[in-house]
């Protein structure tokens, strides 16, 4: 019987983890499979295997597909007739590769049709770039050196073509992102959703949702996620407490401050750079993604809700 295979790239901080505890383990008639551990390339536990699959030659969908699939999908997967759901935040940190996550994409699916799964189909969340870096960086800072100084940094790196603009920010390039799921599987075959609907419209979430997962809304019980316990309020951000050498020393230079400002010139400055990604993005989707606070008014001022996550 042919089966579709759905493949949720949870791009960090976009609220992965939600999904997969609330979300994807009620879905009904589905075979649902949360982070699959890499046991084909290393030891268990080391590694997510959709992420090491997805920065290695896609020729790999054409020359050891079989033993992927086994690998990834487990045991008796040809015989079980359920559609299938793949959730992973690893394919998503691979995603900012956007020619070689194309190619990925359109070998998986081309293998996957050769083994009786007729259709791959991409679920993928976005995050306003400006709440994400905040988010990023204090989700770090237990780790890295992190503070107000090395935010601004962060923000200036990302935002220069010549420094990380296309490295760690090409992950927030949402709008080639879809272009290279398009690319592969088909403008029918992708739904990219702002996160910010889980606290501004659940229940338009949900109708959207249950329509890409061919299911009864119903099936989808969309409370509201945790609130951010590193959002301090007024563009704050808590920092995390040092766990290693680095960040520990990093702490002394806070002078006493254990956040971080996402000040109006910042979120601005974030934004201006993805303005025509986002631009083209509301485009293709149909999303305003203007009243969720992606562009600055005229005045500077945003309009939009804080995000989750």
């Amino acid at each position: 019987m042919p089966r579709t295979l759905y493949l949720h790239v949870g791009l960090p901080k976009t609220a992965s983890t939600f999904l997969q505890a609330r979300i994807f383990p009620t879905l009904e008639n589905r075979r649902v499979i949360n982070t699959p551990d890499d046991t084909y390339f290393s030891e268990p536990g080391q590694e997510r295997l959709l992420s090491r699959l997805f920065t290695r030659s896609d020729t790999i969908w054409s020359h050891a597909a079989d033993d992927v699939f086994d690998t990834l999908l487990g045991p008796g997967w040809r015989s079980d007739a359920r559609d299938i759901l793949i959730s992973d935040e690893a394919i998503g940190r691979t995603a900012g590769r956007q020619g070689l996550f194309s190619a990925h994409l359109a070998g998986l699916t081309a293998a996957a049709r050769e083994r009786g799964i007729e259709q791959v189909k991409l679920l993928c969340f976005v995050r306003r770039q400006d709440h994400w870096l905040a988010s990023h960086h204090v989700q770090m800072s237990d780790r890295l050196a992190a503070g107000q100084a090395a935010f601004e940094k962060l923000v200036a790196d990302i935002c220069d073509p010549r420094r990380d603009r296309f490295k760690l920010g090409a992950l927030l390039d949402y709008a080639a992102i879809r272009s290279a799921a398009e690319a592969a599987l088909g403008a029918d075959a992708i739904a990219f959703y702002p996160m910010e609907w889980l606290e501004s419209r659940p229940d338009h979430l949900a109708e959207r949702l249950a329509g890409f997962l061919d299911l009864p809304v119903s099936a989808l019980r969309l409370g509201a996620p945790q609130e951010n316990v590193r959002r301090a309020g007024a563009g704050r951000w808590a920092l995390r407490r040092p766990s290693s050498a680095r960040a520990l020393i990093s702490s002394l230079f806070r002078r006493g401050r254990n956040y971080i400002q996402l000040t109006p010139d910042l979120s601005t400055k974030i934004l201006d750079t993805y303005r025509e990604s986002n631009l083209e993005l509301q485009e293709a989707t149909g999303v305003d993604l203007q009243t969720l606070g992606y562009f600055p008014d005229a005045d500077g001022a945003f309009q939009g809700l804080s995000g989750v996550g």
